[in-house]
């Protein structure tokens, strides 16, 4: 059983009770309150448990895992008026950071200013997206550079409206182009 006082529940990166930190094979998944998505956290907490269980990583001892909880709350608690309600809180970035950290996923931003500057450049100003963590390290795919790339586009096509001839004449260049014509 895992003990909730007041809502708080002493977690490792909200997912390992440290009474387990011997054998780690218990993990709770999406119990989070993300300044973000919550189903992108839940897929790398997922992926943290998966390479633990395979033995690729390891985690912290008991006591290391309760220094971090406990380095957490403290900081929750400058952050954050104390109640119920932010127990669980984490910045999206943050915390999708550190995880990735844990299973050598995280991106070297470093690295990619030399080697691929274009790609640099999506990660920094771009909105982040979760393949990130999918360009290195265990279960990489090789489309996320792609992906990551194109991800502009593909946001701007799922959102703009059907081209039909109502929607082009109503774009302001084409009506500048309609009242120029027809002072002619």
């Amino acid at each position: 059983m895992i003990e909730v006082v007041e809502n708080e529940v002493s977690l490792y990166q909200y997912m390992y009770p440290t009474e387990l930190a011997s054998k780690n094979t218990l993990a709770v998944i999406g119990l989070i309150q993300p300044i973000g998505s919550i189903m992108p956290i839940s897929e790398m907490q997922c992926r943290v448990f998966c390479e633990v269980l395979r033995g690729r990583t390891t985690l912290p001892t008991a006591f290391e895992m309760q220094k971090n909880i406990d380095e957490k709350r403290k900081a929750m608690e400058k952050e954050y008026v104390v109640r119920r309600r932010h127990t669980i809180q984490v910045y999206y970035v943050e915390y999708m950071d550190e995880l990735a950290k844990l299973i050598n996923v995280k991106p070297n931003l470093f690295k990619y200013i030399f080697t691929d500057p274009n790609l640099t450049r999506v990660l920094i100003f771009h909105g982040l997206a979760p393949y990130q963590y999918r360009l290195v390290g265990p279960n990489s795919w090789s489309d996320a550079r792609k992906t990551l790339m194109t991800m502009d586009e593909r946001v701007f096509e799922a959102t703009r409206t059907r081209r039909t001839k109502e929607t082009l004449e109503s774009k302001p260049f084409n009506k500048c182009v309609q009242f120029v014509s027809s002072l002619f």
